[in-house]
């Protein structure tokens, strides 16, 4: 709906410029704006969390490492601007292979 879509992008302006996770800003809008039931907000919480992230990382991949030299040849293939993605990979395989059931 559109007072969801507009949830989200209040939220993730908000979190921008404030520096606060997004949880602590989408929860309680989610609730009290939106009135999603409280089992509905932590799924739309994670979701609205992982859009606002990974448009937070456009500029990473955009903008150059300052000094490559410095990093670790092994590493150094690895990254897209300034993301490394054997990290990202490392993080990504462990968050999928260890959820909380």
């Amino acid at each position: 709906s559109l007072n969801l879509a507009l949830t989200g992008l209040f939220g993730a302006f908000i979190s921008s410029l404030t520096g606060l996770g997004g949880g602590v800003i989408f929860v309680p809008m989610l609730l009290s704006l939106v009135k999603l039931p409280a089992k509905k907000v932590s799924p739309y919480s994670n979701i609205a969390m992982m859009f606002a992230t990974l448009i937070g990382t456009i500029p990473h991949f955009i903008n150059k490492l300052e000094n490559p030299n410095t990093l670790n040849e092994t590493l150094a293939p690895f990254f897209i601007g300034q993301v490394n993605f054997a990290i990202v990979g490392i993080l990504v395989f462990s968050a999928t292979c260890t959820p909380k059931l």
